[in-house]
């Protein structure tokens, strides 16, 4: 007859596999959220400057204080989780966001966020 004894300690098993779970959620959503601003069109800025980046529930802020003469910064996310098995948001408060994503610019004539997961896989 063979013994075989098994000494697993799930507590540390779950924290080394969420270490890795929330490591790459962090870098996922970071190459995602960089690949949408640098894929944004921009006139005056309001629609690259309005991208979110949440943990746990979406946030949908926008901003309208770009001009042509007076375009807005990129936004800089650096993400962290709070949580070994987090969840992300990312989303575009901008009103017209969704038409942007269906092609109505010339500068993303296939979107945003379409054209960087296709890229993606």
């Amino acid at each position: 007859m063979i013994r075989a004894r098994w000494d697993l300690r799930l507590d540390r098993f779950r924290s080394r596999i969420g270490e890795n779970v929330k490591q790459k959620a962090e870098r996922i959503t970071q190459k995602l959220i960089d690949e949408f601003i640098d894929r944004s069109p921009v006139r005056t800025g309001n629609f690259r400057a309005a991208w979110n980046v949440s943990e746990g529930s979406p946030i949908f802020k926008y901003v309208l204080d770009g001009s042509t003469l007076s375009i807005l910064p990129a936004p800089k996310f650096n993400v962290k989780a709070s949580t070994l098995f987090p969840v992300f948001f990312i989303t575009n408060g901008q009103p017209y966001a969704q038409k942007l994503e269906s092609g109505t610019s010339t500068q993303a004539p296939h979107g945003v966020i379409g054209e960087t997961l296709t890229g993606m896989r």
